[in-house]
């Protein structure tokens, strides 16, 4: 997805607990009927995370160096009753507030120094970096296995202060002699590909997970190290060129999670969660004379955005627009596993007129043209859609076509299936692939900030000259891919949709992705 790796942390720097009281939540982001008395229940339950203490750390104030040492302590912590949050904001602060409604008691550390005494039995010691290479991955991956914080060398001296012994000078070292020397010693269930200049992110996750984390923009040796891993592996961080890394990573089987700016990611499965049902809204009985289009906002896979600025940028959820018309989220279901209140957070603050699909393109982004075995990833996919409480799946293929659908729509738990091609998104137009009963819908529209035909008034006139007859004729539907990171000068996605929406005749009827696939399938699929 082109710009998928902007940096999330800067889309909004304030934090909102929308949890706090229904203030909030504006007038036009009021949540679903009953949700309210829910997030009030929630308050003032027992603590069942087991975390007795939470170290709370301002990033700012932290040398790129200490930012390192930071998120290997909270990776090697994580499981334990004291842990280490790093608050920045968003979806951090929001997670945040409701350890303190469990009554944990939190504390705000203003040195990394402080901490290190306290888990003195934990760490056994340290691996020594250095800036300007890729030393800092070598460590990081050694840093699990070893039970060690990576340390740069111009804090060597204070570290040894404090009675830490050094494990290893990995300095010197290349990733692959780090990998070639301790494969063993790592998980073969996911691996990371992350830019050594992200000091801070990720290392937390892969730290707890015993994970080796490689940065290899030219591809030189990522085959090898993807050819150590368990079919179905996940990888998270980013690579450097989007469409050649979710290739090589689909011919593996493998799938990526784009997470590159992520933190807190070893904490934030310890906070328990029943997922609650994401919003339902029925199909009205009738699509005579309408026109059915259908909004879907892109990047849904992005966890570190979702977990992220996402949640409080006024271009995105905390839009004034959100629940004043029927909008589909892309969401990823592994959430479910990794960030669970993500996902009951977004359900419970949903309106009625959001709806929810799986993020391109199921578990994980990648190509389905280019694996291996599709049925296997389906079949991976579907306990973590079902978990998630979805049924609809984005899917983001290159070099293929539609029929790669085939084996999600065998699935009994998949309705529909939502289909773009890497470039265009709408390269298909709108053509509908129909298996097994089910659709396979292609985008036939664009809202994109400079590209031809793809602004609001382009949209908008063209959906105007579709056909009005939903209920016999399948050009009368239509799917608008909406970029996640086009609009920002006019105050984001959310303002182009409603600027678009604005423009349409009284024939066009704006409705959920649950009720596309519903209309489509009651009124074209036994014509086809």
């Amino acid at each position: 997805m082109p710009f998928k790796n902007i940096v999330p942390v800067i889309a909004c720097i304030l934090a909102v607990n929308l949890y706090a009281n229904d203030s909030n939540l504006c007038s036009a982001q009021k949540a679903s009927k009953g949700t309210l008395d829910i997030i009030s229940k929630m308050k003032n339950q027992p603590n069942k995370t087991g975390i007795t203490n939470i170290w709370i750390i301002n990033p700012l104030r932290f040398s790129e160096s200490e930012k390192v040492l930071l998120a290997t302590l909270q990776g090697l912590t994580s499981k334990q009753k004291e842990i280490i949050w790093i608050n920045s904001g968003g979806m951090d602060n929001i997670f945040l507030n409701q350890f303190k409604d469990l009554g944990i008691n939190t504390v705000e550390i203003d040195s990394v120094w402080e901490l290190l005494p306290k888990y003195s039995s934990t760490v056994k010691g340290f691996m020594l970096y250095k800036s300007g290479n890729n030393s800092i991955n070598a460590a990081t991956s050694l840093c699990g296995p070893y039970s060690a914080v990576a340390i740069h060398e111009s804090q060597k001296d204070k570290i040894e202060s404090f009675g830490f012994k050094m494990l290893a000078d990995v300095r010197n070292l290349t990733e692959k002699e780090v990998f070639e020397k301790n494969k063993k010693l790592f998980t073969k269930n996911l691996m990371a590909e992350q830019n050594w200049k992200k000091s801070m992110y990720l290392r937390d996750f892969l730290v707890a997970n015993n994970a080796f984390v490689f940065w290899d923009p030219q591809n030189v040796n990522r085959s090898e190290y993807l050819s150590h891993l368990n079919p179905g592996s996940l990888i998270y961080g980013f690579g450097n060129d989007e469409l050649e890394w979710v290739k090589g990573i689909s011919k593996f089987q493998c799938a990526g999670i784009p997470s590159d700016w992520s933190l807190n990611l070893s904490i934030m499965s310890r906070l328990p969660v029943k997922i609650p049902n994401r919003p339902h809204k029925k199909l009205e009985s009738s699509q005579k004379g309408q026109r059915l289009v259908c909004f879907v906002m892109s990047d849904g896979d992005n966890i570190q955005w979702l977990a992220g600025g996402f949640v409080n940028s006024p271009g995105f959820w905390a839009s004034k627009h959100r629940g004043n018309f029927n909008m589909t989220w892309e969401i990823a279901p592994i959430f479910s596993e990794l960030a669970p209140k993500v996902l009951e957070h977004y359900y419970l603050t949903a309106t009625d007129n959001d709806d929810f699909v799986v993020g391109s393109s199921g578990l994980g982004y990648c190509f389905p043209s280019y694996l291996p075995d599709r049925k296997a990833f389906v079949k991976q996919t579907i306990p973590y859609m079902k978990k998630s409480k979805l049924s609809i799946v984005s899917i983001l293929n290159a070099d293929g076509d539609m029929s790669v659908s085939k084996e999600f729509l065998d699935q009994p738990d998949v309705f529909g299936v939502l289909y773009k091609d890497y470039e265009p998104y709408n390269k298909e137009q709108g053509k509908i692939y129909w298996h097994n009963g089910k659709p396979c819908v292609s985008y036939k529209y664009l809202l994109w900030e400079n590209m031809k035909g793809a602004s609001p008034a382009e949209v908008a006139n063209a959906i105007n000259n579709l056909p009005a007859s939903a209920e016999i004729d399948p050009n009368s539907y239509a799917l608008i891919n909406v970029h996640a990171w086009s609009f920002n000068t006019i105050g984001g996605p959310m303002e182009a949709i409603k600027q678009t929406i604005d423009r349409l005749d009284e024939k066009t009827k704006v409705v959920t992705a649950q009720q596309f696939i519903e209309a489509l399938t009651k009124n074209i699929s036994k014509k086809n």
